[in-house]
């Protein structure tokens, strides 16, 4: 393993090129992935005959999982490098896809469930650090090309999961295919992505003029807006088939929506946050996402509440990578420190909501429990000048280290 060349920025360009392309690739093999499971999710429930609650305790079990793989995967990649943590995570996640279609009952399918949500919280961790090793290597900001790749293997799973939905092809059959493919992609693609060094974890940072709080409310922020992401991932094709009585194609064209919109949100971010700044695209971000999930909730025709999770899509696509970007940004705390405490909150968020509006539809009914994203929405205009004041002690720093550097 050790043996490994490393990458370094002197490396030829094709190199450079290939292993943004691989790391893209994998980005794309993780929302593939994870929308290949979510739209077939009201056939699974169907087939084991689970109401909201079940299904909600079950995806709880995924919850868990990611959350227990996610310290274990910086453990892997602090000592492996991301090259190694994505060879395992992304083989642990694909592989464990196929074992989804599997169960005969709810206790069954809570442990595989366990299972795939460990792979997909190590291979976010490992694949964020790759993706980081990438950035360093081309010294420009490239992240949200990145997340985008995640989106549009999001779109394609929706697709291919509203296909298979329509045509009654197997859970069984259409996890095997895409498990498979993973698994080719993994094994020819993994030599190919950049390596990197790890730096040591820091364990603890300062609390001066409130930067540790202001580090803990952009993982408020993190939580929120990734809860209204898992939201949609999980819910959005039950919401459609349970509410609007949408027929299985129609209702995975929710999550196609949703990514769709979050995809060309990714890719247009970095232009509209240089444009507006970072507080506005975070509480534009969270009004357009009260905005989407009203319209779904109060105007429950299919068409509505496809074009209302178009807008919740388009809310949150800037918010994450805007979020991180500040928090590794903050005076007085090292970057990974406050990197890694913003994802670790936001992350739960995205891996907590789902159930807790599975248990919320068994006393309001999922139209209404669907209103959880509504107040994250809130929340996310409320704290979004969270950023915008640690935006404007950066630039005043910024300035002070300009007219430094200038009498020198």
């Amino acid at each position: 393993m050790h043996n490994i060349p490393r990458m370094t920025p002197n490396s030829p360009h094709f190199q450079l090129r290939f292993a943004r392309f691989a790391a893209k690739t994998f980005f794309l093999l993780d929302g593939l992935i994870f929308a290949s499971w979510v739209t077939r999710i009201p056939t699974i429930q169907e087939k084991l005959d689970l109401d909201n609650a079940a299904l909600g305790m079950a995806l709880l079990m995924m919850s868990i999982g990611g959350m227990v793989a996610m310290p274990l995967a910086g453990w892997l990649v602090a000592h492996l490098g991301s090259r190694w943590g994505v060879l395992f995570a992304t083989l642990l996640f694909g592989l464990s896809l196929p074992l989804l279609a599997l169960p005969d009952g709810v206790l069954l399918l809570s442990l595989v469930l366990l299972l795939f949500g460990a792979g997909f919280g190590a291979m976010n961790v490992a694949i964020n650090t790759q993706a980081v090793s990438v950035e360093r290597h081309y010294r420009r900001k490239i992240m949200s090309s990145f997340h985008a790749a995640f989106s549009l293997g999001g779109i394609a799973g929706a697709l291919l999961g509203g296909f298979a939905a329509s045509q009654s092809i197997s859970p069984l059959v259409h996890f095997s295919l895409v498990g498979l493919l993973s698994v080719a992609l993994t094994l020819t693609l993994a030599r190919s992505l950049a390596s990197d060094l790890v730096e040591e974890p820091t364990l603890s940072f300062t609390d001066e003029t409130g930067h540790k709080t202001r580090c803990l409310l952009l993982g408020l922020l993190a939580f929120c807006a990734m809860l209204s992401e898992g939201a949609m991932a999980d819910w959005s094709a039950v919401f459609l088939k349970q509410v609007s009585q949408a027929q299985p194609f129609y209702a995975a064209m929710g999550f196609a929506a949703f990514s769709t919109m979050m995809t060309i949100g990714r890719l247009a971010g970095d232009y509209v946050t240089t444009s507006i700044g970072a507080n506005n695209t975070v509480r534009l971000g969270g009004t357009l996402t009260i905005f989407g999930i009203t319209i779904a909730v109060l105007f429950p025709h299919t068409a509505m509440v496809i074009l209302g999770f178009s807008f919740v899509g388009a809310g949150i696509s800037a918010m994450v990578p805007t979020i991180f970007s500040a928090a590794a940004k903050i005076p007085g705390i090292t970057p990974a420190v406050a990197i890694a405490t913003v994802s670790t909150v936001g992350y739960f968020g995205f891996l907590v909501g789902p159930p807790l509006i599975g248990f919320a539809s068994e006393f309001a009914t999922l139209r209404w429990a669907l209103g959880l994203v509504l107040l994250a929405g809130l929340a996310i205009v409320s704290l979004s000048r969270t950023v915008e004041v640690r935006d404007v002690v950066d630039r005043k720093r910024s300035d002070a280290a300009i007219a430094t550097s200038s009498e020198l």
